[in-house]
């Protein structure tokens, strides 16, 4: 998430010409969006599947190739305008950022309720951590190769989840209600 989200601060503190609009308007856009997807997964079992992953790796690749177009079409316009487009193209990623991590509350706790507490003291940490990892890692190889590595993190997630799915139903864990 930390890799993604900083990758995409740094693509558009140009086109906002200051930083502190980037993170503001980024990062608000992204939290709101990612929260409609969380709140999606909770009441849509369709986008608990694990396909959802996948989307968001395409979408993050796609956005890393694309963005800089898209970019370019909106720097001609005035600052609000810019604003505003810059927080609905960030909505449909940030909506697809906001399903992994409930989703995979529910399966923990489906399967032992007793790791939901660990599971949110890891996201803390790394919470913490992969923003600092994420400016380290593209101080060396750039801010496009950290957006891949985030793609490649939730598309490893997406291998893995798929595989969870093709276990034998006799060990599996108690399934997912809905």
């Amino acid at each position: 998430f930390m890799f993604v989200e900083i990758s995409f601060i740094q693509k558009i503190i140009l086109l906002l010409e200051n930083p502190s609009y980037a993170v503001a308007v980024l990062l608000t856009s992204i939290l709101i969006s990612s929260g409609i997807g969380s709140l999606l997964s909770y009441r849509t079992a369709i986008i608990r599947m694990p396909h959802a992953l996948l989307a968001l790796s395409i979408f993050v690749i796609a956005y890393s190739i694309f963005l800089p177009d898209i970019i370019n079409a909106i720097s001609p316009y005035p600052m609000p305008v810019k604003i505003i487009a810059v927080f609905l193209v960030f909505m449909p990623p940030g909506i697809l950022m906001g399903i992994p991590f409930p989703t995979g509350l529910k399966v923990l706790g489906q399967t032992d309720d007793s790791y939901i507490p660990w599971a949110w003291a890891i996201n803390g940490c790394f919470s913490v951590l992969a923003p600092v990892l994420a400016v380290l890692l593209a101080i060396m190889t750039g801010f496009r190769a950290v957006l891949w590595m985030g793609a490649a993190a939730y598309l490893a997630a997406f291998i893995i989840f798929s595989f969870e799915s093709l276990r034998p139903l006799e060990q599996k864990p108690r399934e997912l209600s809905e």
